[in-house]
């Protein structure tokens, strides 16, 4: 990654040459530092990563970028972010369809950091799945993709 993100710039050739039928995509990407118990990420256009500590409300985190696909000569708009993790974190990452199946995303979100909060609190042993069972309960109306990604640090 680093100030200049030359993924973007071929990531954004690749959609606009392969693919005439999608306008644009979102992504994000991160590195793990195991050693120094740090997460640098990068969004492009995704929704923004929750990190549930205990002790705290969860929070959504730093997130900035167009999404892929946009424009083939968009300046560099992605930033990228760091933060250091404490052992019992959890980090979320997921798709717009957990939050936005009402087309109301504060509801979403809200429902989505309670989640986050209930996953950790009480240890869920499938902690994706939880957030999903609790996010969406008992909407019947999918009409988006939902896929929940969940980092526990020990």
């Amino acid at each position: 990654m680093g100030p200049h993100c030359p993924i973007r710039t071929i990531s954004d050739k690749v959609i606009f040459l392969n693919n005439h039928d999608v306008k644009f995509t979102t992504a994000i990407y991160g590195v793990i530092d195991l050693v120094n118990r740090k997460v640098t990420y990068a969004s492009a256009g995704h929704h923004p990563p929750i990190l549930a500590q205990a002790g705290e409300e969860p929070r959504i985190m730093p997130n900035h970028g167009f999404p892929l696909g946009v424009e083939i000569d968009l300046p560099d708009l992605i930033k990228e972010h760091e933060f250091a993790y404490e052992s019992g974190s959890l980090l979320v990452l997921y798709t717009d369809g957990l939050i936005e199946y009402s087309h109301d995303t504060q509801k979403g979100e809200a429902r989505l950091l309670r989640a986050a909060r209930g996953a950790l609190v009480t240890k869920a042993q499938n902690p994706a799945r939880f957030i999903v069972k609790n996010v969406l309960q008992e909407e019947l109306q999918h009409p988006d993709d939902v896929a929940v990604l969940t980092i526990f640090f020990e």
